[in-house]
């Protein structure tokens, strides 16, 4: 609040009535709550119990109810996409603003996670409950997810779309490149290339000393816009892609997890294994 934010990410558990009262009291308008079509979903995800899910489901109706905007974090994969359209309705029914889908991303432990071979019925799904739904809530893929939708846009309309920004102040898609935001560990003072990968080892690039401030770096990643408009490759390289200077390979950190897992050399120039305006050109023209 003393920075001005306006929006925070609450653990729905934690969003209790006392808890509202004072986000509001603070100035805070907005909430984002990592939420599930069913009990079964939420309790895999979260490791809850099913009274827990209840909970959940009562504070974003009484947040709701309260005046907060309250948005929804879905993790999608393989099990739970034909969950879609449930999700979608019980957002409707507490007023939620808005849904953002989150893909999976262990992509070393199991096959859980979605491929660009189930992306026609993830989109299939979507576009139903967008139809059934209209804009209320608003359902959107985050970035992460599989990049953004430039189909059928101009140059000037993709630059366009990207120009609205939540929470970061970058001219680019991923806040990874050029380096001007990290993942900090305040707990083993350890610092991450990526915000979103913070905790996994091979994304350490150094230390922060919190008594001081001092960093120390002792592995640089070159994520300069320059270098990933000449190195990234496949369907995210500049000749493969129209919009690659806006987009620029989407989140890094996807299709780095997804390389590495692979057993691809310079997995940080990967191109992204599922591009959604590449998906949405397949699936509208089918």
């Amino acid at each position: 609040v003393e920075i001005g934010q306006k929006y925070s990410l609450s653990n729905g558990l934690l969003l209790d009535e006392r808890m509202v009262d004072m986000m509001l009291i603070a100035g805070l308008e907005s909430v984002k709550v990592t939420y599930f079509a069913n009990a079964k979903e939420q309790i895999e995800w979260q490791n809850i119990t099913e009274n827990q899910y209840l909970t959940i489901e009562k504070n974003i109706k009484k947040a709701v109810d309260k005046g907060l905007n309250v948005s929804i974090n879905n993790v999608l994969w393989r099990d739970n996409i034909d969950s879609i359209l449930d999700l979608t309705k019980k957002c409707f029914d507490f007023g939620v603003s808005r849904v953002q889908l989150i893909r999976f991303r262990d992509f070393t432990t199991n096959e859980k996670y979605i491929l660009d071979c189930d992306m026609n019925k993830v989109v299939e799904k979507v576009e139903n409950a967008k139809l059934q739904f209209p804009n209320n809530p608003r359902i959107q893929f985050t970035y992460p997810f599989a990049g953004p939708n430039f189909f059928g846009k101009s140059f000037e309309n993709a630059k366009e779309k990207l120009s609205p920004k939540e929470w970061v102040n970058s001219p680019y898609l991923c806040p990874a490149i050029d380096q001007n935001y990290w993942g900090i560990s305040l707990k083993s003072n350890l610092i991450y290339w990526c915000l979103f990968i913070a905790g996994i080892k091979m994304a350490e690039i150094g230390t922060i000393d919190q008594s001081t401030g001092d960093i120390n770096i002792s592995t640089n990643i070159d994520l300069s816009a320059e270098t990933l408009r000449e190195k990234l490759r496949g369907k995210c390289s500049k000749d493969n892609c129209e919009y690659q200077s806006l987009c620029l390979g989407a989140c890094r950190s996807t299709a780095y997890l997804f390389a590495k897992m692979k057993g691809e050399n310079d997995p940080i120039y990967a191109d992204m294994d599922i591009c959604l305006t590449k998906v949405y050109e397949r699936f509208l023209r089918r």
